[in-house]
């Protein structure tokens, strides 16, 4: 499950449950952790890429330099983080992939260091653009790993134990007891096949 969903490494409980006026089924991860989102570290990252691109940006050709502008303006624009952070991220990567491009056709360079400031802020936005994905992810496979429950509204009368050789006698009889018919429709669950059963079974 961490596989799908890195920030579930630390949990250790996991909560299923389905309401009574439907099917679906909801799934909570006890004390997952909160993704990771620093604003005012993004903030000054941005602050430090910028003037670098626009210093690059005044270096190059005319017509390069006008798109790495451009690029850099959209940049800037698209980091400024709202309420939504979903909608933050999928502009954030959009921009980046666009200034990476600018950067290229202009054929700039930025430092090591401003570059792996780029790379921290294309790794955040794409670990927040796809955060939702992966916790349905996570979700659907508690779901699909989970055993077949099976609602009754009342407790049958089930005997401790039954002789299976006794019970099919009864049936073949039609006698059965009313602790005998539970019994089957318990054993038709559990898809065991009495009749090809031999002896006494817990």
């Amino acid at each position: 499950m961490v596989e799908l969903l890195p920030r579930a490494s630390g949990v250790l409980f996991v909560e299923v449950g389905r309401r009574y006026q439907g099917k679906k089924r909801w799934v909570t991860f006890v004390d997952l952790a909160a993704q990771s989102f620093d604003e005012a570290d993004i903030k000054a990252k941005v602050r430090k890429i910028v003037p670098a691109v626009q210093a690059a940006a005044d270096k190059a050709e005319e017509a390069a330099k006008t798109a790495l502008m451009l690029a850099s303006e959209a940049f800037d624009k698209a980091m400024t983080v709202g309420p939504d952070r979903t909608a933050w991220a999928g502009g954030a990567v959009a921009a980046l992939k666009a200034l990476r491009k600018a950067l290229a056709a202009a054929d700039a360079d930025l430092t090591d260091k401003q570059d792996q400031l780029v790379t921290e802020l294309e790794e955040l936005a794409g670990a927040v653009a796809g955060d939702k994905d992966a916790l349905e992810k996570a979700q659907a496979w508690v779901i699909e790993r989970l055993p077949e429950f099976i609602y009754v509204d009342e407790y049958p009368d089930l005997r401790g134990h039954q002789n299976i050789t006794d019970y099919l006698t009864r049936k073949s009889q039609s006698t059965s007891t009313e602790a005998d018919l539970n019994f089957e429709k318990l054993c038709k669950v559990a898809g065991l096949d009495l009749a090809r059963t031999k002896g006494p079974s817990q």
